[in-house]
């Protein structure tokens, strides 16, 4: 709610993908220290949390960005190429990955600070990228908390538009494949003593 109404959404944009950024970046020197366990084990989830909470905030913004620089029928076209290249480099990852978790590469947790820095240099390389955009000026609301009654909104829209309900359906479900991530990794290392 507190985006809405705003002239310019780029400097929000900016600014939470920015510290979010840098709880990463801080994630890898905790693993480079090697600190103690209890403190990395109560430290991580903290800045991981920074992280997706900032980018969630971050991409709010970054969504009213995209609407007012591309219109409808371009729009479709490039979030559907940079999600497709996005999974294309997700899977390339996935080799860099094992090599880091392998017997070969650096122990843990320098292996861990490994891929947490790679992450951490392609995030703030998309950062960069970001303040090359130009925001379009939009239309500044006196009262946006008045105008924008979003549960009843998000309602109306659920209830009356089959195709955006079916896609929110089906985003809620394929998220939830990251329940089988914990799985894995427990078969993985008890049954197929990856390291």
């Amino acid at each position: 709610r507190r985006l809405a109404g705003r002239a310019y959404n780029k400097p929000v944009l900016l600014k939470m993908t920015f510290i979010s950024r840098v709880a990463l970046v801080a994630m890898t020197i905790a693993l480079l220290l090697n600190l103690n366990t209890v403190v990395l084990a109560v430290l991580l989830p903290i800045l991981i949390s920074i992280f997706r909470g900032l980018d969630a905030v971050g991409a709010v913004a970054w969504f009213d960005v995209i609407s007012k620089m591309f219109p409808p029928h371009v729009r479709g076209k490039i979030l559907g190429w940079t999600q497709s290249t996005a999974f294309a480099a997700q899977f390339l990852s996935s080799f860099v990955v094992a090599w880091a978790l392998g017997t070969s590469s650096p122990a843990f947790p320098h292996n861990y600070a490994l891929l947490t820095g790679l992450a951490a240099a392609c995030v703030l390389a998309s950062w960069a990228a970001l303040t090359f955009f130009i925001e379009p000026r939009s239309e500044a609301v006196s009262n946006p908390l008045a105008q924008l009654r979003l549960r009843d909104h998000v309602g109306h829209i659920l209830k009356t538009d089959r195709s955006f309900r079916l896609n929110a359906i089906g985003r809620i479900l394929v998220g939830g494949i990251g329940f089988a991530t914990p799985f894995y990794v427990v078969q993985a290392t008890k049954i197929l003593a990856v390291p």
